[in-house]
C-alpha cells in the first residue's frame, strides 16, 4: 500500500485575525521572479499564527494520518513549532455537527530552519489515524506560535504546500 499526500489548502482556507498568516506570490519573497505561485506566509510576528480550513477524509484512507508542511525560509538558523488542532465531522452521526467548539486532537511538533536560505524542508506531524474514517468531514486550524520556547527561528515560514498524508487501502 502507498502513502498518499492530498492538498488540504483550498477554498476553505481563511487566515486567522493576527493578520501575520497570509498568502501572497512566492516571488515576494524568492531571489526570481520566474514562479509566481501563492505560498502561504507565517510571518513570525509577536503572537499564534493560524489559519483554518477543512477537508474531506478520501475513501480510499486506510491508515498512518499525518499532515505534511513543505516550506522554507529566508533565514538559516533557529526551529519553529507547527501545531495541528483538528476535529471530524460524521455524516449523520448524533452529537456531531460543524458547529461544535471541542476538537477530536491537538497535536505539535518542532522542526529545524533549512541549511540554507529557500531549502526545500518538510513537516511531518503524525495523528491519531483512528480519529479518521473515509468520508469524513475534518476542520483544522494549523499554527504557528513564534512565542513558543522552542520556535527560535526570526524569518518568515514561507510554506509552499500542505497535505493530508495517509496509506492507501
Amino acid at each position: 500500500m502507498a502513502i498518499i499526500y492530498e492538498p488540504i489548502l483550498n477554498s476553505t482556507t481563511n487566515c486567522g485575525s493576527s493578520g501575520d498568516a497570509f498568502f501572497q506570490p512566492y516571488s515576494i519573497n524568492s531571489t526570481n521572479d520566474r514562479f509566481r505561485y501563492n505560498i502561504l506566509v507565517f510571518n513570525n510576528g509577536a503572537s499564534q499564527e493560524e489559519i483554518f480550513g477543512a477537508f474531506r477524509v478520501p475513501s480510499q484512507y486506510a491508515g498512518s494520518a499525518c499532515v505534511v508542511a513543505e516550506y522554507t525560509m529566508t533565514g538559516a538558523t533557529g526551529s519553529i513549532v507547527l501545531a495541528f488542532n483538528y476535529r471530524t465531522v460524521a455524516s449523520g452521526i448524533s452529537g456531531q455537527s460543524f458547529d461544535q467548539t471541542g476538537q477530536t486532537e491537538s497535536t505539535s511538533a518542532a522542526f529545524a530552519s533549512p541549511s540554507a536560505a529557500n531549502l526545500r524542508r518538510e513537516a511531518v506531524v503524525p495523528l491519531t489515524s483512528g480519529n479518521f474514517i473515509n468520508g469524513d468531514k475534518v476542520q483544522f486550524e494549523l499554527i504557528r506560535d513564534p512565542t513558543h520556547a522552542t520556535d527560535t527561528a526570526a524569518s518568515p515560514l514561507l510554506v509552499h504546500g500542505v497535505y493530508f498524508g495517509y496509506q492507501n487501502s
